[in-house]
C-alpha cells in the first residue's frame, strides 16, 4: 500500500516485531503496546486498521476509544479479525458442535487458557455493538463522542 500510494505518510505500528518490513520514506514502524495507548496525536489519522490484535488487546473496548482519538472526523476504522469459534457448515450463526464436536472442545479449551490472560474471547462478535453512537462504552468519561458511521460487517466463513 505504501507503494501504491507514495504521497501518503503512512505509521505501522507492532505488539512485537514479527514480520520483516521493507523500508520506505513514507512508512514510520514503532513497536510498542498500543492497545494500553495510541502515541499519536488525537485527530491525526485519517484510517486506522486493525488487523489480528484481538489475541493480543485485554480491553478493546478501551482500544476503539483510542482510535477514535486519533481519526480524523470522516476517518476511516477497518478491522480484520477473526472468531475463535468452529461454526456449523450449514449455519454460521452457530458454532459447530454437532458436526464437529471435536474441535468445538478444543476450541473452548484453546478459549478459557486465552481468557485467563485477560483476552475478550468475544471481542469479534461484539464489534459492531461497540462501534455503534449509543453503546455504553461511549458513556464514560472519553472526552470525545464516537465518530463511527456507517457501519459494515462483512463476515467471511472459512472451511477448516
Amino acid at each position: 500500500m505504501a507503494s501504491e500510494f507514495a504521497y501518503v505518510q503512512f505509521w505501522s505500528l507492532d505488539f512485537i516485531p514479527i514480520m520483516p518490513h521493507t523500508q520506505r520514506e513514507n512508512i514510520v514502524f514503532e513497536v510498542y503496546d498500543f492497545a494500553k495507548g495510541i502515541l499519536l496525536e488525537d485527530g491525526s489519522q485519517d484510517a486506522v486498521f486493525l488487523n489480528f490484535v484481538m489475541e493480543r488487546v485485554t480491553n478493546y473496548p478501551e482500544l476503539l476509544r483510542e482510535v477514535n482519538c486519533v481519526l480524523c472526523p470522516g476517518g476511516l476504522l477497518r478491522i480484520c479479525d477473526y472468531s475463535p469459534y468452529p461454526w456449523d457448515p450449514e449455519d454460521p450463526s452457530i458454532h459447530a458442535l454437532r458436526t464437529t464436536p471435536l474441535s468445538c472442545h478444543y476450541s473452548y479449551q484453546v478459549r478459557e487458557v486465552i481468557k485467563m490472560a485477560g483476552v475478550d474471547m468475544d471481542a469479534f462478535d461484539n464489534l459492531h455493538r461497540w462501534l455503534a453512537p449509543e453503546s455504553t462504552i461511549w458513556k464514560e468519561e472519553t472526552g470525545i463522542g464516537p465518530r463511527f458511521e456507517q457501519i459494515h460487517t462483512l463476515v467471511r466463513v472459512y472451511p477448516m
